[in-house]
């Protein structure tokens, strides 16, 4: 019995996840177009003095319930709060449109307020944009593949198409039931590894670049940033890692870690084709 060339193992593997992902890409969408997101407006932090009040979202339910910026945070309907986590867990629990009842201190002295909780913003026409995005990645690499599948890279083109698709077009709805962590952590995987597979293609297309060529275990070094970033976010999901910094802070300077990460590559990688088509050029 024949054993079947590594290269259409590899495309056959290729071509099966990626139905598992566009699949998954379907329920991800219809769940995000059915599924609201309750908020009070404010971004809650733990500080020194307790649950905090980081940012108030200028005319959203708290700031006309009269919630300010720095107000101490200590119950819901009469539910104690001790950490952040725990209010947004209450506002889940209590759904959109819910009247909530907010007991709070301000410079020391306690005082009450109540709010209709609202439905958070999602962006719904940049998600359908970036989702159009993500899908045009997929028909792209779609295209080369089949068309060309045998070509040098072509499988490599296609991971970094495939990893785009994910990027863009997946975002968790905040249920966290298991399908919405499966959709957040393959988006965890997608921006970690989507820029390294961009700038390991544009230096080995249309040839192996010299820096590849000299140093052998340069193409795994360039995963090594992504590899890091993917880490961090398991230990403090995990709590194994804790930061010097309340969780809500923590995720918005990771958020620009990483998209200072993905410029970075991608602007690393644009410059490997332009001088690779300079030397293509090149009469000498």
């Amino acid at each position: 019995m024949s054993k079947i060339p590594s290269f259409r193992l590899t495309t056959l593997s290729l071509a099966l996840f990626s139905v598992v992902l566009v699949g998954f890409g379907v329920l991800n969408y219809q769940q995000r177009s059915q599924y609201q997101i309750p908020d009070d407006g404010v971004s809650w932090i733990e500080s020194p003095q307790g649950v905090t009040a980081w940012i108030v979202v200028r005319g959203g339910p708290a700031d006309r319930a009269g919630i300010r910026e720095g107000d101490q945070l200590k119950s819901i309907n009469g539910q104690p709060i001790t950490m952040p986590s725990e209010a947004v867990q209450q506002v889940y629990r209590l759904g959109v449109w819910s009247l909530a009842t907010y007991s709070l201190t301000r410079n020391g002295e306690p005082f009450e307020t109540s709010l209709v909780l609202d439905a958070q913003a999602t962006g719904g026409s940049v998600r359908n944009y970036l989702a159009l995005v993500g899908l045009l990645y997929l028909l792209i690499g779609t295209f080369i593949l089949l068309r060309r599948w045998t070509a040098r890279k072509s499988r490599h083109f296609y991971a970094f198409c495939l990893a785009s698709f994910v990027l863009y077009t997946f975002a968790y709805t905040g249920r966290l039931n298991l399908f919405d962590w499966t959709i957040y952590w393959l988006n965890v995987a997608a921006w970690v590894f989507q820029p390294a597979l961009f700038l390991h293609f544009c230096l080995t297309f249309p040839e192996r670049s010299k820096l590849l060529r000299e140093r052998r275990h340069a193409a795994a070094l360039l995963y090594l940033p992504g590899f890091l970033l993917g880490a961090i976010h398991v230990l403090v999901a995990t709590d194994i890692l804790v930061l010097p910094v309340p969780l809500l802070q923590a995720r918005w300077l990771l958020d620009r870690i990483e998209l200072f990460y993905l410029g970075a590559y991608f602007l690393a990688g644009a410059l490997a084709l332009h001088y690779a088509y300079i030397r293509a050029t090149d009469p000498v």
